[in-house]
């Protein structure tokens, strides 16, 4: 992102990464725009460092197959935020969110509609098992 992530902090790298995707046609409603500026991304994918975590164009690979192929991904920021401009979340929606299991996308869809509860009622829900439940604001 050409950004000394040494320095600045994540909320400034979440900035900028919305900035620039807002700049390139996505995140264009003003809900989708908030929820990714609200939403600490880091948390979501802790082992990737920070100028990783915000890079828009990047996904972030989360597991690998023992030959080292990728397995599964977070979502890159620019994509995220064209699924939701396309969603267009409102006021009394319920949304099934099933992703790779970070967590991310069904958090920025929690703070537009409330979730539906699934599993089997003996486990939490899905989207209660990723890493970060409730993230901090940064």
């Amino acid at each position: 992102m050409g950004t000394d992530t040494t320095t600045v902090s994540p909320g400034s790298l979440r900035a900028e990464m919305v900035a620039k995707v807002r700049k390139s046609g996505y995140a264009q409603l003003s809900e989708v725009a908030r929820v990714l500026l609200d939403t600490p991304r880091h948390e979501f994918v802790p082992d990737a460092p920070l100028a990783t975590a915000y890079d828009p164009w990047q996904a972030v690979i989360t597991h690998r197959f023992q030959d080292g192929r990728s397995l599964s991904c977070a979502s890159a920021p620019w994509l995220v935020a064209a699924m939701l401009d396309q969603l267009h979340v409102q006021p009394g929606n319920r949304i099934l969110e099933i992703g790779a299991g970070t967590g991310y996308n069904a958090c920025l869809v929690r703070h537009e509609a409330p979730p539906i509860p699934c599993g089997d009622g003996r486990s939490p829900p899905l989207s209660c098992r990723s890493r970060v439940t409730k993230p901090r604001a940064v």
